[in-house]
């Protein structure tokens, strides 16, 4: 579908939902004169709190998490790079990447090259990635952008805490989130 065909679709409705604050512009630019509202996706806590209970397999080792797709977006050669110069002062805690991509293959390859096998891990897609991160040390972010990071706002309803990147966009929906599950005003 060409753009011109796409933006006629889109006349043909009343109002655009979008999922995140960041969202909004984008799709105004894109298609001018169009009403866009947000309304973000549910995160359901309670399910989280449940799934993250499940037995984990023993992990003897101490292990930082992060969860998301191998593309380029989620920057992961940089966490790959900063964990391996961590890794040198502090041998023992090991990197767990939960996701799959079209970067597996690449990422892989670089954590061999790196000689890092040992204590970085690509585990693949997980069913229920919430008993990872809620036996882990801390989850790590380290994406290029986000519209809203769900899994920054998980590893919070875990009580874990988190170290991100600076995405293109400081996002608001976010802030609002945490401040919502930890009751700051």
């Amino acid at each position: 579908m060409n753009y011109f065909e796409e933006y006629k679709c889109y006349k043909k409705f009343d109002n655009i939902l979008a999922v995140s604050s960041e969202q909004v512009q984008p799709f105004i630019n894109r298609f001018p004169g169009m009403e866009v509202s947000v309304i973000p996706n549910i995160i359901n806590e309670d399910e989280i709190l449940l799934k993250a209970e499940e037995p984990l397999e023993v992990h003897n080792t101490p292990y930082f998490c992060a969860v998301g797709r191998l593309e380029e977006v989620k920057n992961y050669k940089l966490l790959i790079d900063a964990f391996h110069e961590f890794h040198k002062n502090y041998s023992n805690y090991n990197l767990m990447i939960l996701g799959e991509g079209k970067l597996f293959e690449e990422l892989n390859n670089y954590i061999s090259e790196l000689r890092a096998d040992k204590y970085i891990y690509l585990v693949g897609f997980k069913e229920n990635p919430y008993k990872y991160i809620k036996n882990s040390v801390g989850l790590i972010q380290s994406s290029h952008s986000e519209s809203f990071s769900y899994v920054l706002a998980e590893a919070a309803i875990l009580g874990i805490p988190s170290v991100s990147t600076v995405t293109f966009k400081l996002n608001e929906d976010i802030e609002s989130k945490f401040n919502e599950i930890f009751n700051i005003e």
